[in-house]
């Protein structure tokens, strides 16, 4: 069994981290990132194949680069080829809800295609979970849209860090509020959130993302930036 780290040793490795916006190149892995880190609320996608949930997710859900997004990864500054160690994505409500894609990536395959290739029921499943889950941010309001860490990389501080940059990035942008959903059953994430300042605005109960990620409690918690 890996010892625990320390919190001096903890906040050593996240200072070791180069935190940037990815590119194309890097979606696949992003993305194999998500589905291992994620492998409870995709399980029933793919029966705990975290590379066929990958293969879907990047086909889903294909890079682009927009004017309302940001797409960030963290990976290990002595080790840049070494793959992303967490990633965070913000997104946030232009005005007149204009979405602008600045640089389009792939173009975004239609359902058919993506039922043909990975089957009816896990393309359905993640497709309609996924709208599920779907938040749009109030005016003013950046949103985390996910967080997630390598699973042997936890505990050294990288979601804290990922977190702090994305919180000086809002705040220099403009916003004054940043807001995130977190399962309600994630005590570790749930206190994370606590710890840096986020406060509980509501319980909701979502029965379609239970049904399909065994998850039915969202906690929406946000927190004003200074």
């Amino acid at each position: 069994m890996k010892p625990e780290m320390s919190v001096a040793d903890r906040q050593k490795e996240a200072t070791r981290l180069r935190i940037e916006e990815y590119g194309p190149s890097r979606h696949g892995e992003v993305c194999r990132l998500l589905a291992a880190s994620f492998r409870g609320k995709f399980g029933r996608v793919n029966a705990e194949n975290d590379e066929r949930t990958a293969r879907l997710l990047a086909a889903a859900w294909p890079y682009r680069r927009e004017s309302n997004k940001l797409q960030l990864a963290a990976c290990r500054s002595e080790e840049p080829d070494s793959g992303p160690v967490g990633t965070i994505l913000l997104k946030w409500r232009l005005a007149g809800s204009r979405l602008r894609a600045e640089h389009a990536g792939d173009e975004e395959p239609s359902l058919l295609a993506l039922m043909i290739r990975f089957g009816p029921l896990p393309a359905l499943r993640l497709i309609v979970g996924m709208a599920a889950l779907h938040y749009t941010p109030a005016a003013g309001e950046c949103y985390v849209e996910h967080l997630a860490v390598r699973s042997d990389c936890r505990g050294q501080g990288i979601g804290r860090k990922l977190m702090l940059h994305s919180e000086r990035y809002a705040g220099q942008a403009g916003f004054r509020i940043c807001a995130l959903h977190v399962s309600k059953n994630n005590a570790a994430a749930v206190a994370l959130y606590q710890s840096l300042g986020f406060v509980k605005v509501r319980e909701e109960r979502r029965f379609a993302s239970g049904r399909l990620f065994n998850e039915y409690d969202w906690l929406l918690m946000r927190k004003e930036i200074p």
